[in-house]
Parts: structure tokens; C-alpha cells; sequence
């Protein structure tokens, strides 16, 4: 007869990710919106991982098959939120993080998501907008403290680990 040793090995899952944020300015709130939106193939996923500014510790994150969020401090300005899922995901992955908040005479920062764990993170979105009726009453500001009167930003096929691997482009509203 013949003999012979079956080895079996798990596939590595290929993970790309694409985000989308977007901020809403009226003359009370902001309301910032995220979507990170991961592509997987080859073997499925239990986690996922992605920071967010500290100040979005408190923000609603929904996804489906969600087991379980936890959130862990990174730094002084940075969460890390882990996403533990019912069941291994292969496909689509779409996770929505939502903070609204109100306000104030400071600065207020847009920033994209990190995210971790992931083979390539293919477009950085950032859409910001004022409300009709309050236009004109805040100023958009870029790093160089430019005014803006609209701002998309945007990032394609970004490999993680590049030399240009930083986070994305952040944007000022304050008081006009």
C-alpha cells in the first residue's frame, strides 16, 4: 500500500480596508460619522482593530455579528477599539462608528481612522460639511490654517507600513 501525511494549513485571510468619514457641522452639534469598510478573502476574520482620536472613546459602534467591543487607551490622544465577532467573516465587513457632540469655541479636528491588522487600506475618505442654514458661521481651516470652502480629502491604495504610513490629513472648524 501507500503512504503518505496529509498536512492541512489554514489560509491566511487578505484584508483590505477602505474608510469613509464624514462630519456634519450645524450651529450646535457636529455629528461624525465612520465607516470602515473591509474586504476579506482567502479565510475569514474574528477581530478587527482601529484607533480612534481619544475623544470618540464614547462613540456608538455597530457592526454585524458583533460579540463583543472593548476599547483600551493607546496614548493620551489615542483609543484602540477591538471588535470581536459571533463568527469567522469572509466577504464584506461594514463597521459604523457615529459621535455627536456639541460645539464649542475650540478647535475641533477631523481625523481618519487607524486601522490595524490589515493588508491594504485601499481609499481614506474625509467629507465635511456645514449645515445649510448655518453656513458662513464657522471657518474650515487646513493645517496652514488656510480657509476652506469645502474639503474632501482623500488616499488610494495606501500598502500599511509605507514610508508615507501616517495618519491622514486633519482638519480644523472653529468659530468664524
Amino acid at each position: 500500500g501507500y503512504q503518505g501525511t496529509l498536512k492541512v494549513a489554514r489560509r491566511k485571510a487578505e484584508v483590505a480596508c477602505l474608510t469613509v468619514s464624514n462630519i456634519l457641522i450645524s450651529g450646535r452639534t457636529i455629528r461624525e460619522t465612520a465607516l470602515l469598510q473591509y474586504e476579506i478573502q482567502n479565510s475569514g476574520i474574528r477581530e478587527v482593530t482601529f484607533q480612534l482620536p481619544a475623544s470618540l472613546r464614547s462613540a456608538r459602534i455597530k457592526t454585524a455579528l458583533m460579540r463583543r467591543k472593548t476599547i483600551e487607551e493607546v496614548d493620551a490622544d489615542w483609543v484602540r477599539v477591538r471588535v470581536e465577532l459571533q463568527d469567522e467573516v469572509l466577504g464584506t465587513l461594514k463597521v459604523l462608528v457615529e459621535h455627536d457632540r456639541l460645539v464649542s469655541g475650540e478647535k475641533h479636528q477631523a481625523t481618519v481612522p487607524i486601522v490595524e491588522k490589515v493588508d491594504r487600506i485601499d481609499q481614506q475618505l474625509v467629507a465635511l460639511a456645514q449645515a445649510a442654514e448655518f453656513a458662513g458661521e464657522l471657518a474650515v481651516r487646513d493645517d496652514d490654517g488656510k480657509e476652506v470652502e469645502e474639503f474632501v480629502m482623500r488616499r488610494r491604495n495606501h500598502r500599511v507600513g509605507a514610508p508615507d504610513d501616517t495618519a491622514a490629513g486633519l482638519v480644523h472648524a472653529e468659530p468664524g
